[in-house]
């Protein structure tokens, strides 16, 4: 008979030799277990340590990140005004394409009422008229279609150029 006293309970029990052994096991497999669960909790631990590294790079990363989009704006404004104001000086330097005038020619055309008068139906209309064809009215008048010359197409092409030109200044400005 083996007598054990525990202590934090302040008693004392009595046990026969297979009773101590059967708790001596059991306390050697408690310490095995609780070497087990300390080498889990510092592989654990060691996880851990290595998630809050990671965790306060990407942290830093981001602060960088944040600080270049705070400036973003100004940067893309600046570069927006740079591109228009490149874009301008493109369409004041621009020259009309040498296959525009090909295309071009007898495209564009006006028409100026009653701006023809036929001498053979001035008095009398008639359908049958070798001037006009009948296209003129009672009074001999007709419309008139002028082709647009190819130097006021030009004129107007560069005209429209300057115009956008200066729009894209006054937008860089504001």
């Amino acid at each position: 008979m083996i007598d054990i006293t525990i202590l934090q309970l302040g008693h004392s029990v009595s046990l026969t030799g297979d009773q101590a052994a059967g708790i001596a096991e059991e306390i050697a497999s408690l310490r095995s277990q609780n070497s087990e669960l300390d080498n889990e909790a510092s592989t654990l631990l060691d996880a851990y340590n290595q998630l809050s590294n990671q965790l306060a790079k990407a942290d830093e990363r981001l602060a960088v990140l944040e600080k270049r989009n705070n400036n973003q704006p100004e940067t893309i404004k600046g570069m927006e005004g740079c591109i228009a104001s490149e874009i301008a000086k493109a369409f004041e330097k621009a020259e009309t394409p040498h296959r525009a005038k090909a295309g071009c020619i007898g495209e564009f055309t006006f028409t100026i009422e009653d701006g023809v008068c036929c001498p053979e139906c001035w008095n009398e209309q008639s359908d049958d008229c070798q001037m006009c064809n009948g296209e003129s009215d009672e009074s001999g008048l007709s419309d008139l279609t002028a082709t647009v010359p190819w130097d006021l197409c030009k004129e107007i092409w560069f005209r429209m150029n300057k115009i956008y030109a200066e729009e894209l200044r006054k937008g860089c400005e504001s």
